[in-house]
């Protein structure tokens, strides 16, 4: 596996990831309604394609396919981090995690903050970032609880 950023032509291929990682979440997190409004099976794909470019994410590539994408902006916010259904628990979040770790450090970037799914919660957990606040975000009509999280980074080693 290896990541890298993504390709002009590429967006496409993150809004099949996102749909099967949204679509993939247990319904003890959220339902059939929340999730079909979270990820219609129908996307804007020209609104979709200017989201991505805004975004600039890494993406993890195994064997030429894209199964995971994420990206961090310069103030620390990861507005996208999601892994294909069929590659989850598979240590493909573990190494996208780490690189935006180090993606930050290298910026100077020193808190992370992230709106996590209930479902994403524990990774985010096990990756020390602490719960800022609990909310529900309105998404096409229906309600979606999630978490703010963060993590304060401690500097990078110097040489």
């Amino acid at each position: 596996m290896k990541t890298r950023s993504v390709q002009s032509g590429e967006e496409m291929r993150l809004w099949k990831i996102f749909h099967s990682a949204v679509h993939a979440i247990d319904a003890a997190y959220y339902n059939a309604e929340q999730r079909a409004a979270w990820s219609p099976p129908a996307v804007d794909e020209q609104e979709w394609v200017q989201a991505i470019r805004g975004l600039l994410p890494l993406v993890v590539e195994y064997d030429g396919q894209i199964v995971a994408y994420a990206d961090l902006q310069s103030d620390g916010t990861i507005t996208h981090f999601f892994v294909h259904a069929d590659w989850q628990r598979r240590g493909v979040g573990t190494l996208l995690m780490t690189r935006l770790h180090d993606g930050a450090r290298e910026r100077g970037i020193g808190l992370l903050t992230a709106q996590v799914s209930l479902a994403a919660e524990a990774f985010f957990t096990a990756w020390d970032f602490r719960l800022r606040q609990r909310q529900t975000v309105s998404r096409r009509g229906a309600m979606l609880p999630n978490a703010v999280m963060e993590k304060w980074l401690s500097p990078a080693a110097s040489d």
